[in-house]
């Protein structure tokens, strides 16, 4: 009987699309997984979630995402297709781009640059 090598998924090369994901979608995801520059990782439920805000200022946009104890601030270019995707809650996750792919990203492609936990501190800092 022989047997063939399967390949392994570290094997396989990441291609440059994957590479430069920032979040990705699915059908009915029951959570939002949120990974942090510090390697901390937050997995929020979507009935945790309350409100979404989007502020433009000139080039940047900062994407303001309110749960029920937690709210997080993600900034990056073109992000219009991430906010349409949170209407209908079906993001699965968020990680911001890595550094030295940020020259090979499109411009017209959202681009995640960094992602803040927000602590009750700050909000109540910048909250009137």
């Amino acid at each position: 009987m022989q047997t063939e090598a399967r390949p392994k998924r570290h094997d396989v090369p990441p291609t440059r699309n994957e590479d430069l994901k920032c979040w990705q979608t699915s059908e009915n995801p029951l959570c939002l997984r949120i990974f942090l520059s510090d390697e901390t990782e937050f997995i929020l439920p979507y009935g945790y979630f309350e409100s979404a805000k989007l502020l433009r200022e000139r080039d940047r946009e900062t994407l303001h995402l309110h749960f029920k104890s937690q709210t997080f601030a993600v900034k990056g270019k073109s992000l219009t297709e991430l906010v349409a995707a949170f209407q209908t809650l079906s993001v699965a996750w968020l990680k911001k781009c890595p550094h030295r792919y940020k020259p090979l990203a499109d411009k017209d492609r959202g681009i995640i640059e960094t992602i803040e936990h927000v602590t009750d501190e700050k909000q109540t800092k910048n909250d009137p």
